[in-house]
């Protein structure tokens, strides 16, 4: 009788399960998931570090209120946000966050939406303001070109009224449209640029400008200071101080008459 050791019964084990399944069994076995168990209570889930940002960054964004400036904040918001969704929705799972991704971007939007809307209003009153000014040194150069003082004296403000009575303004504005040495008034033009600003003590707008005086004789128009300010939403002119100077006390007439906004345009 043969001997049979260890070896060869291994061997003859093998050979009899080869031989019933025609293949090696290991090879039947399915091969684990990488993300095989993901849910359960004793797996990690990943939080989207961009999800973290994008929150931070929607709380952050109350700062555009400060500063228009400051925008960049609620829309850097917007865009970490969507980037975390789009990761946490492709992560098959393995990461978690999207509250956070979500709430960073109703933060971000409601932010931008506010700050962006109260800019547009802002430009689309700059807007009208100029289209108003505009209007007003077009009148002012028609009126006096054509001799209607009156109507011309009516664009300026009460304040102005109060100071220059009528007769001064006609003496003054007739030499202006008819110099002796200069010619006649050929137009009075404005270059659209304007400074717009609020008297803290009055909480009233002005707005200054630069007007050209082209006279027939002249090389080059002259350029004059012109104020005006908003009346309860009416526009009228405060101040023409080089051609209408105020009297300082005790001395000599004097430009001016309006306090705040600095220098004129250039």
């Amino acid at each position: 009788m043969a001997e049979i050791t260890p070896s060869s019964k291994t061997q003859s084990a093998g050979s009899t399960v080869a031989g019933e399944g025609g293949a090696d069994p290991f090879a039947t076995l399915f091969k684990m998931s990488t993300t095989a168990g993901i849910g359960a209570g004793s797996d990690y889930v990943a939080v989207n570090s961009l999800s973290v940002v994008a929150v931070l960054l929607g709380l952050g964004s109350s700062m555009a209120l400060l500063d228009k400036i400051l925008l960049i904040v609620p829309v850097a918001g917007v865009i970490f946000s969507i980037l975390a969704l789009r990761q946490i929705a492709r992560s098959n799972g393995t990461q978690t966050g999207m509250l956070l991704a979500t709430g960073g971007l109703v933060l971000s939007l409601a932010f931008t939406g506010v700050v962006g809307g109260k800019a547009w209003k802002d430009i689309s009153a700059v807007r009208q303001d100029k289209i108003v000014v505009s209007q007003i040194v077009s009148r002012l150069d028609e009126t006096i070109r054509a001799g209607n003082l009156e109507e011309a004296y009516a664009l300026f403000s009460p304040k102005f009224t109060a100071r220059v009575p009528l007769d001064e303004f006609k003496k003054r504005l007739t030499l202006v449209a008819n110099s002796p040495n200069l010619g006649k008034l050929k137009s009075i033009t404005w270059n659209g640029i304007m400074i717009a600003f609020e008297d803290p003590m009055t909480e009233s707008r002005f707005a200054r400008c630069l007007i050209d005086l082209q006279l027939e004789k002249a090389a080059a128009p002259s350029k004059h200071d012109f104020v005006l300010r908003d009346y309860s939403g009416k526009w009228q002119i405060e101040d023409l101080p080089s051609i209408f100077p105020s009297a300082a006390p005790g001395g000599p007439p004097t430009p001016g008459g309006v306090g705040p906004g600095g220098p004129p345009p250039e």
